[in-house]
């Protein structure tokens, strides 16, 4: 099943500036969500990925939805997502693929929620 991303980010943001040059690069399509200048986006980012940092990639699928930080990971996922195609990156959960199960921050063991 196809996934739907959408990418929270602004524009001043350099990180936010090395997704969306890598997106362009590759030729991938994603909503962009601009943090700064909507307000009802950032209450999303807030409310659904635990904080206001960006860029952050929003991956639904199959109902799930999981949020990814951190631009080299972003760009790592994207790139292995339309590489191989969407049959490539695991059915379910989405958050088996390896990119989602590292240790983060906000998530230190790097288990499934």
């Amino acid at each position: 099943m196809a996934e739907r991303h959408v990418l929270y980010q602004y524009a001043s943001c350099p990180f936010c500036q090395r997704v969306r040059q890598f997106l362009e690069r590759e030729g991938i399509a994603v909503e962009m969500r601009d943090t700064l200048l909507d307000g009802e986006a950032r209450q999303e980012l807030i409310e659904g990925g635990g904080r206001a940092t960006v860029p952050c990639l929003r991956i639904e699928r199959d109902r799930q939805v999981r949020w990814l930080y951190e631009s080299t990971d972003i760009m790592g996922y994207l790139r292995s997502y339309h590489a191989d195609g969407p049959a490539a990156v695991p059915n379910q959960p989405t958050s088996d693929h390896p990119i989602l199960n590292r240790p983060t921050l906000n998530n230190p063991t790097g288990s499934n929620p």
